[in-house]
């Protein structure tokens, strides 16, 4: 659950998780969607060194209210 800054409070459900190279932006408009949120970070999670190719990526969409 999220709290808006306006106090609006939402439940997200995940959709989506994937691997993808950093250059691969296909999946940033999944949906037109103004409740959804993406969380990007570096993949793979133990790299030594940060900054690779690789990206991990989760999409949650807002359930209905």
């Amino acid at each position: 659950m999220l709290t808006s800054a306006e106090g609006e409070i939402r439940e997200y459900t995940i959709q989506d998780m994937r691997v993808v190279d950093k250059t691969d932006v296909e999946w940033i408009n999944v949906e037109n969607n103004p409740y959804q949120l993406t969380l990007v970070t570096c993949y793979p999670f133990n790299a030594i060194a940060a900054g690779g190719r690789l990206r991990y990526v989760v999409r949650a969409v807002a359930q209905a209210v």
